[in-house]
């Protein structure tokens, strides 16, 4: 049957709590979620925070993300000098009146080796619906640190995406990445 992560602890009704994340990876990196349902309430529903994280190496396989509030569905953000290797794939998201962007990536790599890298990120077969308002979009890749040291390589491909804003944008202007559609 259903596997259900929800925000509302006391019924269908009772608005929760907010909250940091329904799941937060805190870092910890090989885990693998799949045939799961999350419910989520007034914050981001799935993600790692940690500005100084590795939470590397994560599957998200045919999971539901639905939020009737504002956050993220998913959310990555990290430090890392090397690879997150993020895999999404066959998962449906409906997200009713967001304020914010559905999947955000902010992968800050202050990589001291220099040239661009590979941040590993894939998002392929998904059905996005996301009411979200003026100025988010349904997927956004927006690094913090733009230039000859910022990670390139999201892919972006075999998804449906109904929005009400844009479906897929960078965050940075000058940026180096072209989503594969």
């Amino acid at each position: 049957g259903e596997i259900r992560i929800t925000a509302y602890l006391t019924d269908d009704k009772t608005l929760p709590v907010a909250s940091n994340y329904l799941i937060d990876l805190n870092d910890n990196p090989f885990l693998v979620f799949q045939n799961l349902t999350f419910i989520g309430g007034p914050a981001s529903l799935f993600g790692n925070n940690a500005a100084t994280a590795a939470c590397q190496n994560t599957q998200i396989i045919n999971c539901t993300f639905i939020s009737m509030l504002h956050g993220r569905a998913i959310n990555l953000i990290s430090n890392i000098a090397a690879p997150t290797n993020w895999l999404i794939d066959r998962c449906y998201f409906l997200m009713c009146k967001v304020d914010d962007y559905c999947i955000f990536f902010d992968v800050r790599q202050d990589y001291i080796g220099g040239g661009p890298f590979d941040v590993g990120i894939v998002v392929r077969n998904c059905v996005i619906f996301a009411n979200t308002n003026t100025g988010f979009s349904c997927i956004t890749w927006s690094p913090s640190v733009i230039g000859a040291a910022s990670g390139t390589s999201v892919q972006i491909y075999n998804n449906t995406i109904f929005g009400s804003n844009t479906g897929v944008s960078t965050g940075n202007s000058g940026q180096s990445i072209l989503p594969v559609l």
